[in-house]
């Protein structure tokens, strides 16, 4: 059954769920792609921030404004950023009203040593928030709440990644196994680590057919990775 969203399918209050107050949980793609479906809902979705937008922006008719929000360049949760062309398409923009970004700093300081600030970039978070507008083309995104997932897919697991795939296309799949299994190290979600383990069940049975090899730099591939 094709993916619907709860505004068609609640189209009466009699066909909505008791919890019909709650956020819809929206794929961040879906939500980019078609915001027109969402305009004036609240819905939930996660994203992986990627950093404050570095040029200026101007919010049209969307009733937003660099005065009171802050742009947030993200990619959404099924991106996987070791794959260099992922990497580099951020898949839409989310704005943070600054008395949202406010809150969220203090929440931040009084968390545990190891949750990573809400904003760092590549920080999974899940954002609750609200189409807004639908003008220039494209939807407007207003946060209404944003908290860091208990899973998060850091820098070291994307680079280690990165490193892990380029020496198993080399064969060198000794090491290869090392920075695969270094990747799963930390507290990652269900689908990031299926990829990666899947990875290295392919290093694994390679190791096994195929002759040692010596890895060649793979510099470069970390500097085109990161541009």
């Amino acid at each position: 059954m094709p993916w619907i969203p709860a505004v068609v399918l609640c189209a009466a209050a009699a066909l909505c769920p008791a919890e019909r107050g709650a956020p819809q949980a929206v794929p961040f793609d879906a939500l980019t792609e078609a915001p027109e479906l969402w305009l004036g809902e609240t819905v939930q979705t996660v994203v992986q921030v990627r950093g404050a937008l570095a040029e200026r922006w101007e919010g049209f008719l969307s009733g937003l404004s660099p005065r009171s929000h802050v742009a947030l360049d993200v990619w959404g949760d099924d991106q996987l950023l070791w794959d260099p062309e992922q990497f580099r398409a951020p898949s839409g923009r989310i704005h943070v009203p600054v008395q949202v970004l406010l809150g969220e700093a203090l929440r931040s300081t009084q968390r545990r040593a190891g949750v990573p600030a809400t904003f760092a970039r590549h920080t999974r978070a899940r954002v609750t928030l609200r189409v807004v507008a639908y003008t220039a083309g494209r939807g407007w995104l207003e946060v209404e709440r944003i908290e860091p997932t208990a899973e998060q897919v850091p820098e070291g697991t994307v680079l280690h990644a990165i490193r892990g795939l380029d020496l198993l296309r080399q064969g060198v799949t000794g090491l290869a196994i090392s920075e695969l299994e270094k990747a799963l190290l930390p507290r990652l979600p269900a689908h990031v680590r299926a990829v990666l383990e899947r990875e290295l069940r392919r290093a694994r049975a390679a190791a096994h057919s195929v002759p040692v090899k010596t890895a060649r730099s793979t510099g470069a591939m970390f500097a085109a990775s990161r541009s």
